[in-house]
């Protein structure tokens, strides 16, 4: 709510000096698609959001059996979310590890375990070429050799790193190479929207 607020006070402040000839000139828009993260990454094999939320009963069974210590639980502070199984690319990306231990350990069925490493989908990276080393000119494939579905869901194209959205899994493992070895921040994987 307070969010919305402020938004509506910036528009009508916007609207007032437009109207009274005090705006600056009006740059060409554009997203940046790496200053906002929409919902929240969840473990492999996670069913639809809403059927998630319903079927997890938030007993860490996921979280403890991650070989990787890449899954945590939300914090209070995450509302519903809180105390359910999520992961952050940043922090620690899901390596898509072929047991599924996390799916595998799921009591309830929040988690299936018969998804399959090879077509699971957790959200979609997405690439700022202002921000990526490789569109700049500089040799880095840092993301592209870091994929574990190079060649599918991350292409180089004249030595430039392309996402294909269809087959990224939005594991994170390209977002957290790009920052820990390019010294970067030109990749941000965002979940799916609900």
């Amino acid at each position: 709510m307070f969010r919305e607020g402020v938004g509506f006070l910036g528009r009508a402040l916007g609207e007032f000096m437009d109207a009274a000839g005090m705006a600056p000139p009006k740059a060409e828009p554009r997203l940046n698609l790496l200053e906002i993260k929409r919902g929240h990454l969840r473990p492999p094999g996670a069913v639809a959001e809403a059927r998630f939320m319903a079927l997890c009963d938030r007993c860490g069974k996921c979280i403890n059996v991650c070989p990787e210590r890449a899954l945590y639980t939300a914090p209070p502070n995450f509302g519903a979310v809180s105390q359910t199984p999520i992961f952050t690319p940043e922090r620690k990306p899901c390596v898509l590890c072929a047991e599924a231990h996390c799916a595998k350990a799921c009591p309830t069925g929040a988690l299936d375990p018969n998804a399959q490493t090879a077509s699971v989908k957790m959200g979609v990276a997405r690439l700022d070429p202002s921000r990526c080393a490789a569109h700049q000119g500089a040799d880095c494939r840092v993301c592209y050799d870091a994929c574990p579905r190079k060649d599918s869901a991350m292409l180089l194209v004249n030595r430039r790193p392309a996402i294909i959205p269809d087959q990224c899994a939005g594991c994170g493992v390209c977002e957290y190479y790009c920052m820990r070895r390019a010294g970067r921040r030109a990749i941000v994987t965002l979940a799916p929207a609900v």
